[in-house]
């Protein structure tokens, strides 16, 4: 039973790992830059293109995190004013975020810790200082795939952090 259960479990690694490569082609094919941004793999950018479907359907980068489900939303009734978490919005696409805020609290070298530590010391919560943050991405996300359509457009290519050269 032990060996049957070990070979169902290589079979679908191997399944997930295929799945991933050609999610990463189809990335690839339509917005490579995607990839390059930290925290951002083939799933979560096969995810990010999936559910919007490009950043043209947004009037700004706050729309897309309010999308996102990640823009604070205020709650009360008269001088009771709270901001919370907007319930609302695409859970994929806040799962995404999610995803891409964890990666880079683990390994980008403190900048995103330093920032989640920078909001709590004003008196946010763990959960509002996450919300900041995946707040923060959404946007970044929005501006990265915004610029994106706008090389495709003008036929430069991206030549990475150097510069944009005429293909």
């Amino acid at each position: 039973m032990r060996e049957v259960l070990q070979r169902l479990i290589e079979t679908l690694a191997s399944e997930v790992k295929k799945l991933e490569q050609r999610i990463r082609e189809m990335v690839r094919k339509i917005m490579p830059s995607l990839l390059e941004i930290p925290g951002v793999g083939p799933v979560v950018a096969g995810v990010l293109l999936a559910e919007t479907a490009g950043p043209k359907r947004f009037a700004t980068a706050d729309h897309f995190a309010s999308y996102c489900g990640a823009a604070p939303v205020e709650r009360g009734s008269g001088q009771n004013i709270r901001v919370q978490v907007n319930p609302g919005g695409n859970r994929r696409l806040n799962w995404a975020l999610h995803i891409v805020a964890m990666v880079r609290l683990r390994t980008d070298g403190g900048r995103s810790r330093a920032f989640l530590d920078n909001v709590k010391s004003s008196g946010k919560t763990q959960r509002a200082a996450l919300r900041v943050l995946k707040t923060y991405i959404a946007r970044e996300l929005f501006r990265a795939m915004r610029n994106a359509i706008a090389l495709k457009t003008s036929g430069f290519v991206s030549l990475g952090p150097c510069g944009f050269a005429r293909p």
